[in-house]
């Protein structure tokens, strides 16, 4: 983003991603057994583009919105695709969608979603019946063009520009119902400021929010936002 001088709005869409995030060897203190977990992993990650991000001027401050817009369908299946049993000892079943709300409500970042209402209605009725494109129109089949996670080229992609347009005239709709209010001091944005002030982090020791947020430690050269080199971008160098 270095070299875009201008851009108003920011989507961030690593839900399902973030699965398959391998190791934190970017953290500067031990996470504890937590740290191992990929939920954490994601967190973490995702705290550092978020907090980046408030603090990024282009030339004004940003608006971000974190878009949850698929679900991993493998842990949801039948043999021989996974294994029930495997599927009851994963976390949400690799579904990052409670992971980012908690996350993005603590920054006060709104969050559009196709996996909150999407999920629960695919299999309402049983495993079998969330599997079943004929009788079932929330169908994860019918969702999803493979076994994991991408949106059919027709009907899925179409359903993700639906709940995109609705969320945004929704959250346009709330915040034109707030100019004419009196808030309170602490419902005001700080990270707009032109001194911001953003809250203490969640998941980043103070040394981390230095190096990988604020760069007023010296900077090691990881650079997040260039995936050109694969994996090996987001090796310890």
């Amino acid at each position: 983003v270095t070299s875009i001088e201008e851009f108003d709005l920011v989507f961030i869409e690593f839900n399902v991603a973030d699965s398959f995030q391998k190791g934190l060897p970017h953290a500067l203190e031990s996470k504890g057994p937590a740290g191992d977990t990929k939920e954490y992993i994601g967190c973490w990650y995702f705290e550092v583009i978020l907090r980046r991000l408030l603090l990024l001027r282009k030339p004004d401050p940003l608006a971000i919105i974190t878009f949850n817009a698929d679900y991993m369908g493998l842990p949801w299946s039948k043999p021989p695709l996974y294994d029930p049993a495997n599927a009851r000892k994963i976390l949400f079943r690799q579904n990052n969608e409670p992971l980012k709300i908690w996350v993005s409500s603590m920054y006060e970042i709104p969050v559009f979603s196709s996996v909150i209402w999407m999920l629960p209605l695919a299999g309402k009725k049983g495993t079998d019946w969330q599997f079943n494109r004929t009788t079932n129109p929330y169908s994860t089949n019918n969702w999803h063009a493979d076994s994991c996670c991408h949106p059919r080229k027709e009907g899925g992609h179409m359903i993700l520009s639906l709940v995109m347009a609705y969320c945004i005239v929704e959250e346009e709709k709330t915040m034109l119902s707030y100019i004419e209010l009196d808030t309170a001091d602490g419902e005001r944005d700080f990270t707009m400021d032109e001194t911001p002030t953003m809250r203490d982090p969640l998941y980043l020791s103070p040394e981390e929010d230095d190096l990988y947020v604020r760069n007023n430690l010296k900077y090691s050269g990881v650079d997040f936002s260039d995936p050109s080199n694969g994996e090996k971008s987001w090796e310890d160098i």
